[in-house]
């Protein structure tokens, strides 16, 4: 598996589509990339695209922020999460950044497991409604103490 960052958002706009069966949320990336870098990589296996990660680039703050991303289901269960949060720590700690954020909900059990599971902790909850059921909004910190590890 190969992550490559890439500079434009076509380049997993139809990935997107395939891991969540609904277009990309164009505006929001927008909104995020006026007010920061906003860094697109991309996971490769023999020359096909299996999926992506977008973070946003919080040098104010010297915090990634983990925001949008997936794999194609046939390759889910195989550490590319690991293996992409693997490379931002590393990156983070090139930074010299205090932290990573990733905000995940109980709507997506398997990435709230992966995230306390890497060493994640969760330091605030926030309750929404997404399509008539409620949901739980759970902003998770890596913390630069554990950046060292």
């Amino acid at each position: 598996m190969k992550i490559t960052q890439v500079f434009d958002l076509t380049d997993v706009e139809k990935i997107h589509e395939e891991i969540f069966g609904k277009e990309f949320p164009k505006e929001s990336f927008y909104k995020k990339s006026k007010a920061y870098d906003v860094l697109i990589f991309k996971y490769e296996s023999n020359n096909l695209d299996i999926g992506y990660s977008i973070v946003v680039d919080q040098k104010d703050i010297k915090n990634f922020y983990a925001w949008y991303g997936g794999v194609l289901p046939d390759y889910q269960g195989n550490g590319i999460t690991l293996k992409f949060f693997d490379y931002l720590k590393d990156l983070a700690i090139k930074k010299e950044y205090k932290s990573i954020t990733v905000a995940t909900s109980n709507l997506r059990p398997h990435m709230l497991k992966f995230a306390i599971d890497y060493g994640f902790d969760i330091y605030d909850i926030k309750k929404g409604i997404v399509e008539k059921e409620i949901k739980y909004i759970l902003f998770i910190i890596f913390l630069k103490d554990q950046l060292r590890n």
